[in-house]
């Protein structure tokens, strides 16, 4: 990963880093996510607001982290 020098560049290594674990995410949990969809591969906070919006609209279950807390949806 190369240190980016502009926020457009902090934009594309944020995106790089984070978008792999929503998809992950999605991907291993099929039983519940069915055949949901990105629009925007690519941009990681998007993809992460449409993850938590079809949670929302179907009442997937609470997700936990390691026990220690967990995410109200």
């Amino acid at each position: 990963m190369v240190m980016a020098n502009d926020m457009e560049g902090l934009a594309k290594n944020f995106d790089a880093l984070n978008c792999s674990p929503v998809e992950i995410m999605v991907k291993h949990n099929r039983d519940l996510f069915g055949d949901f969809q990105f629009t925007d591969w690519g941009n990681a906070f998007q993809m992460l607001e449409e993850t938590l919006a079809y949670i929302r609209l179907y009442g997937l279950p609470k997700a936990y982290h390691h026990g220690r807390f967990d995410y109200r949806l």
